[in-house]
């Protein structure tokens, strides 16, 4: 894996339109109303990399976590407040060659001007497993963490597509740091981008496959607690919700689910 770094050898003088002259110099040097910038998020050993995205901005820095992970984090900005609206972080295993990361969305941040070392340690330690650990059963990767104390196990056919495994968060001011939901997405080792994004859910109780999204079609297949299943569609049906999923066992497969099975929000 070849983590690349992009260098401007030119100003890129941004547009007044958004409240703010931004002025990005050979990408790792910001200027907000001729003022340069001095922060944190801002720094040569982080080989810092900066980008102009239209409304926005992005400061992006790589380092290598442990001798065996290999770290991008990416904080972007609103150009018309400078306020943190948005940190993607994406670990990349080098000795499993596998991904996993989340996307913290941010209401109500702080200023470029006033994030600290300490605002920007908590958010990420209060992201971050509070452990987690690789290994592989029936050729399958597995990816343990104990999320809030929830335990998880995210599984991924081995050299196949490349998929990164996302955690979802949502942040308001001084309120803790909320699961939103996971997803399952296809990451581009190039560039660091992720698309092709599906949910991601595990089911919270032992639960039969249905063939169709009727009470009469249930299978004799089952799958228990903890399993870990890709959402396709949901379907409404006599005032039951469904999910077409997606389960990764020994071979593929595709089957109807109770929404109940997995959303701890729907009623038993």
């Amino acid at each position: 894996m070849v983590i690349k770094k992009y260098f401007l050898v030119l100003i890129c003088i941004c547009q007044f339109s958004y409240g703010h002259q931004i002025n990005i110099y050979k990408s790792n040097k910001l200027y907000i109303d001729d003022k340069l910038i001095i922060s944190p998020l801002i720094s040569n050993e982080l080989a810092t990399n900066i980008i102009d995205q239209g409304e926005t901005f992005k400061i992006s820095n790589q380092y290598s976590g442990s001798a065996i992970t290999k770290t991008e984090v990416k904080y972007t900005f609103n150009k018309s407040d400078l306020i943190l609206t948005k940190v993607e972080k994406f670990n990349y295993n080098t000795q499993y060659d596998n991904y996993y990361g989340y996307n913290i969305d941010i209401v109500n941040g702080k200023s470029i001007f006033n994030i600290s070392n300490n605002d920007i340690e908590s958010l990420e330690d209060d992201a971050e497993p509070e452990n987690y650990s690789y290994g592989n059963e029936n050729n399958l990767l597995t990816l343990k963490l104990k999320l809030k104390g929830k335990n998880i196990k995210y599984r991924s056919h081995l050299n196949k597509d490349k998929y990164i495994f996302l955690i979802n968060y949502y942040k308001n001011k001084s309120m803790p740091l909320k699961i939103m939901g996971y997803q399952r997405c296809i990451f581009d080792e190039q560039i660091w981008i992720i698309n092709e994004c599906q949910p991601l859910k595990f089911l919270k109780k032992k639960s039969f496959l249905y063939f169709e999204p009727d009470l009469i079609a249930q299978s004799k297949m089952y799958l228990i607690e903890g399993e870990q299943v890709v959402i396709l569609k949901q379907k409404y049906e006599n005032n039951q919700k469904w999910y077409f999923i997606n389960y990764k066992g020994k071979k593929d497969i595709n089957m109807w689910i109770k929404a109940e099975a997995v959303d701890f929000n729907e009623k038993e």
